[in-house]
């Protein structure tokens, strides 16, 4: 008989880990938040930031709306940096394209362009910066 694997083992030996790898590689924020007690101690995610604060139980709170508002906005920081610097690192590659083509540094200018779509693919812009590569290449 072929061994089951139950939907709660799937979830932490397979979609944790990918989620835990996805963090590491800074594409995705993991974010545990702790409904009720458990021993998390030795989790594979123990070492992020753990939500509600102090890592305690939300089912511990004696008001759990107000427990769970905390929670929203600290989510909601976490959401706002994010965006923050990744319009910051947008801007800093479409900067560089800029730079380079400036100086006729074309391959360069074209790699950081491509950087800046990678991380926004409908940054019309950064298409722009980029066709105008080509356009001086003919």
């Amino acid at each position: 008989m072929p061994m089951r694997i139950s939907f709660s083992d799937y979830c932490y030996n397979v979609e944790m880990q990918r989620a835990l790898k996805r963090h590491e590689a800074k594409t995705v924020r993991v974010i545990p938040i702790i409904v009720r007690p458990v021993y998390w101690q030795d989790a594979p995610f123990s070492k992020l930031q753990l939500l509600p604060s102090e890592a305690k139980p939300i089912s511990r709170w004696p008001d759990r709306d107000e427990i769970w508002l905390d929670i929203v906005r600290e989510i909601y920081t976490i959401i706002s940096d994010l965006q923050t610097a990744f319009k910051t690192k947008l801007k800093q590659w479409v900067t560089e394209g800029d730079m380079f083509l400036e100086h006729q540094q074309y391959k360069e200018s074209l790699i950081a362009y491509e950087q800046a779509i990678r991380l926004a693919p409908k940054y019309a812009d950064a298409y722009r910066s980029g066709n105008a590569i080509f356009s001086k290449l003919d």
